[in-house]
């Protein structure tokens, strides 16, 4: 892991992956400050990036926010609770790569 890496991970995800959530469910807060657990029901690839359609995990129906018309875009999806809370990675897409490269360092 180079340095600039490290001070990424710091910034951008400073709590550990929650172990509890099942592949393609995330932390999302909704403007109104409310954290919901969604996962991922559709994949929308932009020339500015990946969005996604989602659904609340309690309930199935479909999250309406801002970006309604073509989904929520990566940043807006946590992998843990704090994070999402203290919206950590609110302005970085690609927070799950550096996810990989910390744990992938934390096994060696």
């Amino acid at each position: 892991m180079t340095e600039r890496q490290q001070k990424m991970i710091e910034a951008y995800i400073p709590h550990p992956r929650d172990k509890t959530l099942e592949q393609g469910e995330y932390y999302y807060q909704r403007d109104d400050g409310k954290i919901y657990l969604v996962y991922i029901s559709d994949i929308f690839p932009y020339k500015e990036g990946t969005h996604y359609g989602c659904r609340y995990s309690h309930n199935g129906q479909r999250v309406h926010t801002c970006y309604e018309w073509d989904g929520i875009p990566k940043r807006q999806l946590y992998d843990n609770k704090e994070d999402c809370k203290e919206q950590s990675h609110l302005m970085c897409d690609y927070w799950e790569e550096l996810r990989e490269i910390q744990e992938k360092e934390k096994l060696l």
